[in-house]
Parts: structure tokens; sequence; C-alpha cells
């Protein structure tokens, strides 16, 4: 690895940590009620208009996405996966995380099953050929009613975000968004950005900026179903997307 590419991924795990060590200092906050009185096995299904993760466009093909989830004290796993109607995108990830108070941190590991046989194989770790993608990430909300802000940020640390050397590019994603209620339509405002060149766009810069506005829609006095849109923009590809989704 030459001097300049050394330096850069110094800079980005300097960035990482300052950032994990910034929010890890808020972790006196109240106490969060996630898990707290749900279940400890839930399963459901997402059914959305295409699949945009983080500002990117995986799938323009309507996407069913199922899930299921053990949680336990704070500690959470789910397994997650899309499926695109189209029949030429499909994806299943793992992701485990622990939630203490307002903070969270966490380990995914992502699976994308390239089209040919080879790379499909869900068995392959060898960092210079796995198709899994593995992201360790943080992050905290703030406790205040007024200004109830949360923070994340991750890293790729291992895996499928390979550089022509087949070298790993800690490609790493910042974000901050704003939640808030209007009437019955609970609203969140987010930006999120890439500090290199690397899995989210080809220069540094905000990659997913946007709106999300879910609403609940009744269908019996004891049954809703919520309903979803966002407004996401990748500044930096110059993308915008408008997509729609339903939960059961």
């Amino acid at each position: 690895m030459n001097s300049s590419n050394s330096k850069s991924v110094i800079m980005k795990k300097r960035i990482f940590v300052m950032a994990f060590g910034i929010l890890l200092s808020f972790g006196n906050a109240q106490e969060s009620e996630v898990n707290k009185e749900s279940d400890p096995v839930s399963f459901g299904v997402d059914l959305y208009s295409r699949y945009i993760w983080r500002g990117l466009e995986f799938s323009d093909a309507p996407n069913i996405q199922p899930w299921i989830s053990w949680g336990w004290k704070g500690l959470n796993l789910m397994v997650w996966g899309s499926y695109a109607a189209s029949k030429d995108y499909s994806e299943v990830d793992v992701f485990f995380s622990y939630t203490w108070k307002n903070l969270s941190l966490g380990i995914n590991d992502y699976f994308n099953p390239a089209i040919d046989t080879i790379r499909n194989d869900y068995s392959i770790w060898k960092k210079t050929t796995t198709s899994h993608l593995v992201e360790a990430y943080v992050t905290y909300q703030l406790p205040f009613e007024k200004a109830p802000f949360k923070f994340t940020a991750s890293t790729f640390f291992y895996g499928a975000d390979r550089d022509d050397e087949l070298k790993n590019r800690y490609s790493t994603y910042l974000e901050v968004a704003y939640p808030f209620k209007s009437g019955d339509i609970d609203i969140q405002l987010f930006a999120g950005a890439t500090i290199d060149k690397g899995y989210y766009a080809e220069n540094p810069g905000f990659v997913n900026v946007g709106t999300k506005v879910v609403r609940n829609i009744k269908v019996t006095e004891t049954f809703e179903i919520p309903l979803n849109a966002s407004l996401v923009f990748h500044p930096e590809n110059r993308n915008v997307f408008l997509v729609v989704g339903v939960s059961f």
C-alpha cells in the first residue's frame, strides 16, 4: 500500500474512533424502551416499490423484505432479506446489536449473492473473494424531547468493499437524523455522508439526504398497517428517488 493510501486508511480509522468516542460520551442518557416490553421473538415483512439504501439503488423493481428478530436484555439478533420481483436481485443479512439506554453498538453481515454461481457460495469468507460485507456501527439518540437527534457512524471492515488491488477501502458512513411528529404522521429528516472515495461514492460528500414519513392506516379496531414514503437524494451521484412501502 502506498503512503497516500495508508494515510487515507489511518484518517478513516481516526474519524470513526472519534465519532465512536463522541457518541459513547452520551452514555448516561435515560434508558431506551427498546425491547423492554416486546416479545423476544418477532417477525414481519415489508413491501417496497424499489430498494434504496443509504442513497444507493440496489433494485428498481418492487422488493419483498422478510425478517425475523430475537431480542433479550438489550441484545438483538435479526435475519433480514430482500428479493426483487424482477428476480435479478436478492440479499440476506444478519444483524447483531446491543442497546444500552440510547446507545446501540452492532455488527452487520450483508450478503448479496452475485448472478454468477462462483460468488453465490455463502460459505466463502476469504477476504479477497467473499461476497459478504461486514460492518461495525454505533448509533446514539439524544434524550432531549425537543432535540431528539440520532447519530450513526459505520465502517465496512471486512469483505467485498475492496479496491482494484483487492484491499479493504474501509468505506465509512456518517448520518444525523431528526425525528418528529406532525399530527398522526411520524417524520424523519436525515443527512448521510461518506468521508472518502469508496462504496458509497467516487468522492467524499453527502450521499443520502432526504425525508421519510410514516402513517398508520387503520384497518380494524385492533389492526393497523404502517404506510411510509421516502424522498431520497444522492447529491454526489446527482440522483433522486421517491419510494413507498408498507409493513406487516
